[in-house]
């Protein structure tokens, strides 16, 4: 499911959450509902943009 990340919120054992809003509709698109989810950076991914390159990291 596509969303939009809205914002970020530390937490106080300094830790980061994404606040992430979902659209969601029924296969008939009679009801629909925003989800609004706050999740943790490993439970989503960001689309990169057409022409990203990845920053040069040095292996060790």
């Amino acid at each position: 499911m596509r969303g939009h990340q809205i914002a970020w919120i530390r937490t106080h054992d300094l830790h980061w959450i994404a606040v992430v809003q979902v659209e969601a509709s029924s296969e008939n698109e009679m009801s629909s509902v925003t989800m609004t989810l706050w999740l943790s950076p490993k439970m989503f991914q960001l689309d990169k943009p057409e022409g990203f390159y990845e920053p040069y990291r040095r292996r060790l």
